[in-house]
Parts: C-alpha cells; sequence; structure tokens
C-alpha cells in the first residue's frame, strides 16, 4: 500500500503565512473606479469602430438586434412617419393617417355659360385622385346671389365607381344663397369615393366674372 505524507495543522498554519507575507504572491487590489474606467475605455474604443450599417437620426436611428443575431438600424423617418417593414429591411413609409386643410379662391367665368363645371379642379389641390379620401367641403356662394343673372344652380358630386356617376345632386336657388338665408355650402363626401368632383352648372349664364371661395378638411384613409 502506498504511503502518504502527513502534514500537521502547524505546517499548514505555516504555509499560509508563508504565503501572506509574500508580496510577490499577489495582485494589487482591482478597485470600483479601475473597473469603471476599463469599462469605460472599451465603449470608447466600440464607439470608435466603423458601423457598416448607415447612420440614422431622428425618428428611428435604434440598432436593435434581431432573431438570427444580425444587427438592424432603424432608418431616418420625418415627423408623422412610419418606419414599415419593405421587401430588404426597415424603411420610411407614408405618414400616419391625419387631416388637412386647405382654404382658397377660385374664379367662376362668365365664360363657362350654362356648361357642366368641375368646379373642384379650380381648387389649388383639386380633389381628384384614385386615392380614397374622405372630404368636407365648404362653399361661399355670396357672390353667386349677387349676380344680376343668377337664377339656379346645379351642383352635383361625382365619383369614379365603374365610370364617373354622380353620388349627390343639388339644386340651389337664388332666395337659398341671400344674406338672410344661407349662403354658406357644405358638401360631405364619403370615404368610398374616388376620382371626386364638383360641379356647378348655371341656369343661364352670370353677368360678370364671380369669385368663390372655399375651405376644405381632407382626411387621409390609406
Amino acid at each position: 500500500m502506498a504511503e502518504h505524507e502527513t502534514v500537521t495543522k502547524a505546517e499548514v498554519d505555516s504555509k499560509i503565512t508563508t504565503h501572506k507575507d509574500d508580496p510577490d504572491a499577489h495582485h494589487a487590489r482591482y478597485t470600483d473606479a479601475e473597473a469603471d474606467a476599463r469599462a469605460d475605455a472599451k465603449v470608447a474604443t466600440h464607439d470608435e469602430l466603423v458601423s457598416p450599417h448607415a447612420a440614422a437620426t431622428a425618428i428611428g436611428g435604434k440598432t436593435l438586434g434581431v432573431a438570427d443575431g444580425n444587427i438592424a438600424v432603424l432608418p431616418t423617418a420625418t415627423e408623422r412617419q412610419a418606419l414599415v417593414r419593405g421587401p430588404t429591411g426597415w424603411v420610411a413609409g407614408d405618414p400616419i393617417p391625419k387631416a388637412e386643410d386647405e382654404s382658397g379662391n377660385f374664379t367662376y367665368t362668365t365664360g363657362y355659360g350654362t356648361d357642366e363645371t368641375d368646379i373642384s379642379a379650380l381648387f389649388t389641390t383639386p380633389l381628384t385622385g384614385t386615392t380614397r379620401r374622405k372630404y368636407t367641403v365648404y362653399l361661399n356662394l355670396t357672390n353667386f346671389e349677387l349676380d344680376a343673372n343668377f337664377a339656379n344652380l346645379y351642383v352635383a358630386v361625382k365619383a369614379t365607381v365603374g365610370g364617373t356617376i354622380a353620388i349627390d345632386r343639388k339644386i340651389i336657388a337664388k332666395a337659398d344663397i341671400a344674406a338672410s338665408a344661407e349662403p354658406g355650402v357644405v358638401i360631405m363626401i364619403p370615404s368610398v369615393a374616388q376620382d371626386v368632383q364638383i360641379t356647378f352648372q348655371m341656369s343661364a349664364t352670370l353677368a360678370e366674372n364671380r369669385v368663390i371661395y372655399y375651405h376644405y378638411v381632407k382626411e387621409f384613409l390609406e
């Protein structure tokens, strides 16, 4: 049977004391400040590395880890833009739906005669377009009432549904837009409408060119 060396407690205590008293047997204590400084240095070195990803600022600009282990950087998006998933990655998409207002005026000339005329095409921004929108349109017809030849106005709202069709019609008489009546006309255009038109047709040619004021609110749906 192999023999084992027997070590006494006194010998163990002596070895420990010898090791403890040997300055070369120990490293200097690592302080919290030293640990923080080393971590900061590593972060600074990382920040100086050239990133293979395009820089992103403003809305977005966030670096994200994804499930496959890759790194993704969200692109820049302006105010109210949404970040959407495109065919090859995240891109800045269309603005988040909201409403826009427009105010202006147009001149309804004697040259229009008694022809049906698309007056919404005379707006600064016409209502036509294949994208669905919901509109609330206000028209101030006071200047029509002042015209000596004005008698009746035929108003139609049209949209494209397998062709251009009227979805609303109204006849406005001179008395309807007198100062003591309602010279303002409000037209509600539903969200199902596309290629919207508002048309005017006079029962008689105006005596003078007349300026008509309008205001509309457009609500985005898609």
